[in-house]
C-alpha cells in the first residue's frame, strides 16, 4: 500500500475545513435573509433556536474563533452564527487562523501515533490513552467554562 504524502493530506483537509466555513457562512447570511419577515411558527423556532445560540457565540467570541471545531454542536456552526449576527466577513480570517490550529494539532498528534505504532507498540498505547484523556481533560473544562459564562 503507498502511502499518501503529508502535505497533500494536510492541505485537503485544511481545504475542506476552508470550504465548511465559507459555506456556513453564506449559509448564515441566507438564513438571516429568510427568517427575518417570515411569522410561521417552524420558522419562529428556528429564529429563537439560532437567536439563543447566536448569544453564547457572542460572550465567548474568542473561545469560537480558535476553538470552533472542538466545540460539539455549537462550534460547528459558529461561522454561521457569526453571519447571522451580524459579523462583517474578516471574522472568516480568525475562523481561518482556528482551522489551521485544528488542523495542524490533528495532523501531528495523527502523524506522532502512526510514528510510535509503527516502531514501539506498548508506548504507543499509553500515549493514546494519554492524548484521549487529555483530550477528554481539556473538553471538559471548556464545557465547565461556557456553563459558568
Amino acid at each position: 500500500m503507498k502511502k499518501v504524502n503529508q502535505y497533500i493530506s494536510l492541505s485537503i483537509s485544511y481545504l475542506a475545513l476552508v470550504c465548511g466555513d465559507f459555506l456556513l457562512y453564506g449559509a448564515g447570511i441566507f438564513l438571516k435573509n429568510l427568517l427575518k419577515n417570515s411569522e410561521k411558527q417552524l420558522t419562529q423556532f428556528l429564529k429563537k433556536l439560532i437567536e439563543a445560540n447566536c448569544e453564547i457565540f457572542k460572550r465567548n467570541e474568542w473561545l469560537f474563533y480558535l476553538f470552533c471545531k472542538i466545540i460539539a454542536w455549537i462550534g460547528k456552526i459558529a461561522p454561521l452564527l457569526a453571519a447571522y449576527s451580524g459579523k462583517d466577513f474578516s471574522c472568516i480570517i480568525k475562523f481561518l487562523f482556528g482551522d489551521l490550529w485544528y488542523c495542524l494539532t490533528f495532523f501531528y498528534a495523527a502523524y506522532a501515533m502512526g510514528t510510535l505504532a509503527e516502531h514501539k507498540l506498548p508506548f504507543f498505547i499509553i500515549s493514546i490513552a494519554m492524548f484521549f484523556l487529555t483530550l477528554y481533560g481539556a473538553k471538559s473544562a471548556l464545557r465547565k467554562f461556557l456553563k459558568e459564562h
